[in-house]
């Protein structure tokens, strides 16, 4: 009797495989949920605060795609502490959220610049006291 007409068994899988395999299908599931539903959609997600860190907004002229937007983010988020970068090519800001500590807004200016854009640390109104 040769091996070829045997049946095969069918292959089992390990748990592990199968963990693995539905982890990734939550988390596809979990992150479409979280897209935009359309083109012109934009999902804002609020910034998780983190105890010591400030918040900074800048006006950021010169970014024209979604390359410029990803290359700010990129070397912001290598800046030795920055927490947090997100530029928006739509509204022509960046909002940096960032240890105090360790970094200074206006290196997180000069970042920007240094990258050929022309940056500004948004100016917000003081709470009347």
């Amino acid at each position: 009797m040769s091996d070829e007409s045997v049946p095969s068994t069918p292959r089992r899988f390990s748990r592990t495989f199968l963990a693995g395999a539905i982890g990734v299908l939550v988390a596809g599931i979990v992150g479409y949920s979280a897209l935009p539903r359309r083109s012109g959609d934009v999902v804002e997600r609020p910034m998780v605060s983190v105890y010591g860190s400030d918040s900074l907004v800048l006006d950021v002229r010169g970014m024209f795609c979604e390359s410029c937007e990803s290359t700010i983010q990129a070397m912001l988020k290598q800046t030795p502490g920055v927490v947090h970068a997100k530029a928006s090519v739509k509204s022509g800001t960046t909002v940096v959220q960032y240890d105090s500590t360790r970094v200074s807004p206006q290196a997180i200016v000069d970042v920007i610049t240094r990258l050929g854009y022309i940056a500004t640390i948004r100016k917000t109104p003081r709470s009347a006291s």
